[in-house]
């Protein structure tokens, strides 16, 4: 049990978890992506708080929990995402002393069904296969699916690249922003801001490409406003309807 032979040490066994939300608000959701900050705050402010925000931080435990997850008809991947803020707040629950360290650590104990164990197989594109697909695609599609082939790029860095992130004299490419949920932001890891060397097939590629651009300062700009292409209408009508016309599927790596 939290000790409670202090004011102070009262006062957090009684506090009630409204006051670990607005520790979660005011130092944790603002160094978080923009998209999650979103997604965490409607979590937030459409299931948690109604459900907990008024019971005392000692009583929000695992089961309770559990049971209420279970109830809620929800996708598996949404009820896991409410978990995890909740196993965030309980972390900070423990950090600043509102509950034993056994009981912040609790989440781990609630497991969603189809979630938790259970992944989707992604599908293995061969070379032949990625072959296929580049000489299926119009232009820029098909080079950008080559140049993401060849770097292994997460789809939002890849429509994030600038022509300044090319360095032909060192024969590098700059992995470092990516683009999404109509923002621009930081790759999504350390690991993923990198140089990266090029050979000379893509470099051939994307010098022939670039006067196509007409001097614009992305190396794949949109051809309707000129700035930053759209992710998901790239896949959706662009990249998916013509990988699953020739039969790759739609579980593709720029995906």
């Amino acid at each position: 049990m939290v000790p409670t032979n202090s004011g102070a040490g009262r006062v957090k066994v009684g506090a009630p978890f409204s006051e670990i939300i607005k520790l979660y608000r005011a130092k944790y959701l603002p160094g978080l992506e923009h998209s999650t900050q979103q997604t965490n705050s409607y979590f937030l402010n459409s299931y948690i708080e109604p459900k907990f925000a008024k019971l005392k931080v000692v009583n929000v435990r695992a089961l309770a929990v559990k049971e209420w997850l279970d109830d809620l008809k929800l996708a598996g991947s949404t009820k896991a995402g409410i978990r995890s803020v909740i196993s965030v707040c309980l972390g900070i629950a423990g950090l600043y002393g509102y509950i034993t360290k056994s009981q912040a650590g609790s989440m781990s104990l609630v497991k969603i069904k189809g979630v938790s164990i259970r992944q989707r197989r992604k599908k293995k594109i061969t070379v032949e296969w990625f072959h296929r697909l580049i000489q299926a695609l119009p232009e820029p599609l098909n080079i950008m699916v080559l140049v993401d082939g060849c770097f292994g790029l997460r789809i939002s860095e890849l429509v994030a690249l600038k022509w300044e992130d090319i360095d032909t004299k060192l024969r590098e490419i700059m992995i470092q922003r990516k683009f999404t949920h109509g923002k621009l932001g930081k790759t999504k890891s350390d690991a993923s801001d990198a140089n990266l060397p090029i050979a000379d097939a893509p470099l051939k590629v994307l010098d022939e490409w670039r006067p196509k651009t007409d001097g614009s300062e992305w190396v794949f700009p949109s051809t309707r406003t000129g700035g930053v292409r759209s992710a998901s209408m790239l896949l959706q009508k662009g990249i998916q309807p013509v990988a699953r016309k020739i039969g790759v599927g739609t579980s593709l790596g720029v995906c």
